[in-house]
């Protein structure tokens, strides 16, 4: 890097540019007139916006991170270490970070509408849920027709299980799903 009361003297740099030198015997030779001094520092000539993107684009790629899109708010991030991550840290809403309410927004998200298959099939699951998980606290002499025991939960979770697959891959309608799954 030419010098020039110990800064970068531009006019030098940009004769070398403008003249496309790029022979280091060349560039020393030229950077030597006058009795100027040198110094080792690696310099870039930045003089469009594209260029700095691309600059900084190259280091964080030399830097070995990656760069990834949030599944959450649809911005870029970079990864500020190796572990995997889909969500960005920024503040989405309420004061919560994508990282926070990414992994429940992307489930919603998938469900689809409230009068959707899946959003339908997501709530009788959970009440299913809810009904065995309530029963284990429960003595036999306190279960209700309502409660439901562990094996009749594993036993229908099996069934929504195979039934979802079919209705995600097409095999069966929308109406069969929730028929075939359906309990009070």
């Amino acid at each position: 890097m030419p010098c020039k009361n110990g800064l970068l003297d531009y006019e030098r740099v940009k004769y070398l540019n403008d003249n496309n030198i790029t022979d280091t015997k060349e560039q020393l030779k030229v950077m030597h007139e006058n009795g100027s001094n040198l110094s080792v520092i690696s310099y870039s000539i930045i003089e469009y916006l594209h260029e700095l993107i691309y600059f900084e684009f190259m280091q964080i790629m030399k830097s070995g991170r990656q760069i990834k899109l949030c599944k959450n708010c649809g911005r870029y991030f970079v990864l500020k270490d190796k572990r995997k991550r889909e969500y960005c840290d920024r503040i989405y809403k309420d004061d919560k970070r994508c990282s926070e309410v990414g992994n429940t927004n992307t489930f919603k998200n998938s469900l689809g509408d409230d009068n959707s298959p899946l959003k339908i099939a997501q709530t009788l699951y959970n009440k299913l849920y809810s009904r065995m998980d309530r029963a284990r606290n429960k003595f036999p002499d306190e279960l209700t027709d309502k409660d439901m025991s562990e094996d009749d939960f594993i036993e229908w979770s099996n069934s929504f299980s195979q039934a979802r697959e079919e209705f995600k891959d097409g095999k069966i309608s929308g109406e069969e799903f929730i028929k075939r799954i359906w309990r009070d």
